[in-house]
């Protein structure tokens, strides 16, 4: 498409924004403004034809059409795969109708493109294929099949080594598998195939990748395979800047949710800083004794913990008095920014090196077996009158967070582990309200309040 003004020159074009350009207001300004004559731009347009409009003088030859699904349902097929004289009868017009002359695709004139529509409704059906050009017109059948296996979705994850993930599939989360017009179904855990890497201390990071294999099946026995790629890295190495010990530690009627004793830092895949507890807690027995086991590590790890423990009886609950060695043989590349502070050896940190790569934590735990006391704030005003606490509300927290919902409700119990809290007291409150000239209530009358506060 060629476009000239009215002496086949070029034109000016008026502005993005709008308007004409240099001064002018309309195209009856002429030449002063970058065209000819009076009458604006003319358009002068050079078109190619399209052939594809233009139907073969070639009659054609059709051909039945057993065409495939692809995974969505979807079948794909061109001119060629139904007429035989193709390009000769080419363009040609199409039209797949079902057996009562409902059309699934066209008429549409067709040459080189690509036919394609969902043929889940049709699986089971033989449709009609229509081919007319100038020089004649044929007829023909498509039916569908499926050659292909179910397909299984592949993930790629990266985990440290001491993730259970790395040991043992999650069967909660198995990938997806798809079948052509089936709904998507759980693929099936086949086997674990390891590929492990050396250590190279200070060097490799990698311990190893597990290709987890997963499978499907199809009604014809057709198998669809797949693997979830996970790569199992190393922890750099735990020197007084990466270890924990604390000298004592408290728990309450035996809570074996809570963490406690030593741990070691690290960064995790997704760069942020996380902790690793080297002792687990239990009482499998439900005697009331806690059972205490190491952190369970994958044998390329690198990593070794022992534990060792004794118990004191006390007079509000039990005493334990609780060692754990940690050994490291191989470590990753250093870790600089995920540091504990203070450092191992540094009050309070009792972390001890006994040698290069061998650390020891020893401390007490006690589990009492009285909680402490929680804090309510009863129905009664702490403030009176318009800073009463029914009209406190919480505005955000300690670090001035848009707060979503109430922290705590006055009238129960205050949630300690969100304390400070910063609070914004707000009162619109008057006893003696102040009447407008026909006896209502004056909005200006009422007294209004306001006081920022910190409850800790």
């Amino acid at each position: 498409m060629v476009a000239s003004d009215g002496v086949e020159g070029l034109w000016s074009a008026r502005k993005p924004g709008g308007g004409f350009p240099m001064g002018c207001t309309s195209w009856g300004d002429g030449a002063a403004c970058g065209f000819a004559g009076s009458a604006g731009p003319g358009l002068a347009l050079t078109v190619t034809s399209c052939a594809a409009n233009i139907l073969s003088a070639v009659g054609p030859n059709c051909r039945n059409v057993n065409a495939s699904l692809d995974i969505n349902g979807n079948t794909l097929f061109n001119l060629s795969d139904i007429i035989t004289n193709f390009p000769a009868a080419a363009p040609a017009k199409v039209t797949i109708s079902r057996s009562f002359g409902t059309p699934v695709f066209g008429p549409a004139t067709v040459y080189t493109g690509t036919i394609i529509f969902n043929a889940c409704r049709y699986i089971d059906e033989t449709l009609a294929i229509t081919v007319e050009t100038q020089g004649g017109t044929c007829w023909s059948n498509l039916t569908f099949k499926q050659l292909n296996a179910p397909k299984v979705d592949g993930r790629n994850y990266t985990v440290y080594c001491f993730d259970k993930f790395a040991k043992t599939p999650d069967l909660t989360d198995r990938p997806s598998a798809y079948i052509p017009c089936q709904a998507p179904f759980d693929a099936a855990y086949v086997t674990d195939w390891i590929v492990p890497y050396d250590c190279e201390p200070g060097v490799q990071d990698t311990v190893k990748v597990i290709l987890r294999e997963w499978e499907a099946y199809d009604k014809k026995g057709r198998r669809g395979f797949a693997y979830d790629t996970i790569v199992v890295l190393q922890f750099g190495q735990i020197d007084s800047s990466h270890i924990y010990c604390t000298e004592k530690d408290t728990l309450y009627c035996t809570d074996t949710t809570k963490r406690i004793g030593p741990f070691i830092t690290y960064e995790d895949v997704d760069l942020s800083c996380d902790t690793l507890w080297l002792v687990n807690i239990s009482d499998k027995d439900n005697d009331g004794m806690l059972e205490f086991n190491p952190a369970v590590l994958d044998n390329k790890c690198g990593l070794n913990v022992y534990v060792n423990s004794y118990k004191v009886h006390g007079e509000c609950g039990n005493l334990y008095r609780i060692s754990v060695d940690l050994k490291q043989n191989c470590y990753g590349p250093a870790d600089l920014i995920c540091q504990v502070s203070p450092p191992a050896g540094t009050s309070p940190n009792m972390a001890r090196q006994v040698s290069p790569g061998y650390w020891r934590c020893e401390f007490w735990l006690y589990d009492l077996d009285t909680v402490g006391p929680d804090l309510y704030c009863k129905a009664v005003d702490l403030f009176s009158g318009p800073l009463s606490i029914n009209h406190w509300s919480v505005v955000a927290n300690p670090n001035s967070d848009p707060v979503i919902g109430s922290y705590f409700d006055p009238y129960k119990t205050i949630d300690k582990s969100g304390l400070p809290y910063q609070l914004k007291i707000n009162s619109y409150f008057d006893p003696t309200p102040i009447l407008d000239i026909d006896g209502n209530q004056s909005l200006n009358g009422l007294d209004s309040y306001s006081q920022d506060a910190e409850l800790t």
